[in-house]
């Protein structure tokens, strides 16, 4: 018998809600936010292995967004069932972090690849 956890019914249809994962997607983070200050805004949620705030390659700059790992795959489900979170002034939206095996074939909405156009 494969057990899944209990998710609120309108996440229930999404393949990601069930999967177990201990990694999370954070988007929507300001520039000149620091590791210290995502590491004090999910602490509440678990211990954090790593945080990996994702920069430019050529200029250096933050794009944005940043992934948390935690120890543990129940403190990603807590903290992605409170959608968004306050992070040094501003809302960020978390979801959790699938790999591209993990989604099955189904690119979701993204579309993936690179930053508009066709892929042909």
């Amino acid at each position: 018998v494969d057990t899944k956890r209990a998710m609120p019914r309108e996440e229930s249809g999404q393949r990601e809600s069930q999967q177990s994962v201990k990694k999370m997607f954070v988007g929507g983070v300001k520039e000149d936010t620091s590791e210290d200050m995502i590491r004090d805004t999910f602490a509440a949620f678990g211990d954090i292995a790593q945080v990996d705030l994702i920069t430019d390659k050529h200029t250096g700059k933050a794009r944005g967004f940043c992934f948390v790992t935690f120890e543990d795959h129940d403190s990603v489900d807590k903290a992605v069932l409170k959608k968004r979170h306050d992070l040094n002034g501003r809302q960020v939206e978390v979801k959790k972090a699938l790999s591209k095996d993990q989604e099955q074939g189904g690119r979701g909405g993204r579309g993936g690849g690179g930053r508009g156009g066709g892929r042909g």
